[in-house]
């Protein structure tokens, strides 16, 4: 397996190995195993769909000065036309 290079991000070298795997594997192989990988570019675009919501503390205004309801983070995605029903 290729060894990462200096300064390489993880998902590149990811990327590497990944072609690297599917270089000595059959497309038959391949397909039969769901072998089907994502360009980095792709995959970075996908993820920077992804918004993380967090929820402030609300109010100091609960018993004691303590929280209504205790902090949270909601990590949300947007559904693709398919999931959305259109």
């Amino acid at each position: 397996m290729p060894a990462p290079r200096a300064g390489e991000r993880p998902a590149v070298y990811a990327d590497r190995i990944g072609e690297w795997y599917a270089a000595r594997k059959s497309a038959r192989h391949r397909k039969e195993h769901g072998l089907f990988l994502t360009p980095v570019p792709v995959a970075e675009f996908m993820a920077g769909r992804v918004k993380a919501v967090g929820r402030e503390r609300e109010s100091m205004s609960g018993k004691n000065g303590s929280l209504p309801h205790p902090p949270r983070t909601v990590v949300t995605a947007p559904l693709a036309p398919t999931e959305a029903g259109e």
